[in-house]
């Protein structure tokens, strides 16, 4: 059976990879063409909300990692952003220029142990980066 009255839509494009809960309960993180969502699954017999309205809109956005109240995400013009996934109103990103071509910067994966993110790009380099930023 389906779990929510509705599905959610966004009408911006193929949602990228996966969704992710990132261990939050109720709320779904995820990219499509422009933007990052953090939706909010309001339980059996509703349809989810958007948690960040309006959602932030990125330059081709990777999927976002969440990990203790954060967002990261890749972009296609060479950065890597910081949200905050704590509050509902629209975050304002925290950038780190990784390169200064529009190169895509990849989904960010995270070594908790030494504090480090690391990230690809299609230019074929991976960047190191200490977290939070």
């Amino acid at each position: 059976t389906f779990k929510w009255t509705k599905p959610f839509g966004t009408g911006d494009g193929p949602v990228r990879s996966l969704v992710w809960s990132a261990g939050t309960g109720s709320r779904l993180f995820f990219s499509t063409t422009t933007k990052t969502w953090a939706i909010t699954d309001n339980g059996a017999g509703t349809a989810p909300t958007a948690y960040w309205v309006p959602p932030p809109v990125i330059s081709s956005p990777s999927n976002p990692l969440v990990y203790v109240g954060k967002a990261y995400i890749g972009t296609g013009m060479g950065q890597l952003l910081q949200l905050d996934a704590t509050t509902s109103t629209p975050p304002t990103p925290l950038g780190v220029a990784l390169t200064m071509s529009p190169e895509q910067i990849g989904r960010p994966t995270m070594d908790t142990q030494t504090g480090v993110i690391y990230v690809g790009t299609d230019g074929g380099t991976v960047y190191a980066v200490t977290y939070p930023f």
